[in-house]
């Protein structure tokens, strides 16, 4: 049942039902009780609990916790694919599932769905992580996935690697073999050996035979490299007649960007970090030919037995 009731404002005519206790002009949209009092008069509605819960705090969707822990899980990604070694991604997802376990605690007197989804998003990923990394490294890192002692069990064997794949199996060198030391590279242990450039000229008002070499540490322990030169550690430069070059004088590059610059070497030995390279400038007295000339660099350098054996079959450069 509809009645009539008159707007008191512009006394427009408007039906409404009869229990409805306020009515809306349709001409001047203003609002009314059908007693004739204006409904902005009248007392405004309480809300309930419930609205004013969900009016005045907005309901969280994230979980501080599992976010902290899915952020330490991304975060310690990212270390296995920018760091050599492992022990920042391995404290990363431990903290990760700590934050967990302490979020489960904090929060369980009003734990919701949510929360566990969180929860079990952040122990997974950073659970997943942890297990990868100490079962399987070289799915996150390739360096992590080198392992020698499975490939090499003599740590004292020289390995033959083709230059662009140091961590293929490769194949083990005798005393008698030679490497080709434009292609191929030697690898001990987990001490990479290559020869990046051979050139001819003048160094120091001097002309020599200028080869640079690379020692690289492809470990995720410290590695000492001894001074080249003496008795001991001294490179040796051959022809295909068995005539020797005087060995001169070892450089060492200096750190900077750009093409290589050496300098004289000051004789005492280097630290190789993990992941880390020196590079040297070997000086040789000059040969008349350079087309088959032979380089032994003594693996006693690195605390290691054996030479390292490169064939020279003319100047190259591979940077």
């Amino acid at each position: 049942m509809t009645i009539t009731v008159q707007c008191p404002i512009c006394q427009t005519a408007a039906r409404i039902p009869a229990t409805a206790s306020v009515a809306t002009c349709p001409k001047c949209l203003t609002t009314f009780s059908p007693a004739g009092e204006d409904a902005s008069r009248l007392p405004a509605a309480v809300p309930s609990r419930e609205e004013q819960e969900s009016t005045s705090s907005p309901a969280t969707w994230v979980n501080p916790y599992g976010a902290v822990a899915l952020s330490l899980a991304t975060l310690a990604l990212l270390s296995a694919n920018l760091l050599a070694a492992r022990t920042l991604t391995i404290v990363l997802v431990i903290v990760g599932l700590l934050v967990v376990a302490f979020g489960l605690v904090a929060g369980r007197a009003e734990r919701e769905p949510k929360d566990r989804v969180w929860f079990a998003l952040g122990s997974v990923l950073n659970g997943l992580v942890l297990l990868v990394v100490l079962v399987a490294p070289g799915w996150l890192n390739t360096l992590w996935g080198l392992d020698v002692a499975d490939h090499e069990p003599d740590p004292q064997q020289l390995i033959v690697v083709p230059r662009k794949q140091p961590y293929a199996p490769g194949k083990p060198l005798t005393a008698d073999d030679w490497v080709d030391a434009g292609n191929d590279t030697v690898r001990q242990g987990k001490v990479l050996v290559r020869i990046e450039s051979v050139k001819s000229g003048s160094r120091g008002g001097i002309s020599c035979l200028q080869v640079h070499l690379q020692i690289v540490n492809l470990g995720n322990e410290v590695v000492s490299i001894a001074a080249l030169g003496g008795d001991k550690n001294t490179p040796v430069l051959t022809d295909s007649s068995g005539r020797s070059f005087a060995f001169l004088k070892p450089q060492k590059r200096i750190p900077r960007d750009g093409p290589p610059v050496f300098e004289d070497l000051v004789p005492q030995g280097v630290e190789l970090q993990a992941d880390g390279r020196q590079d040297y400038l070997l000086l040789f007295e000059a040969p008349p030919r350079i087309d088959a000339l032979k380089l032994e660099v003594p693996a006693s350098a690195w605390g290691r037995n054996g030479r390292c054996k490169f064939n020279i079959a003319g100047l190259f450069r591979v940077y």
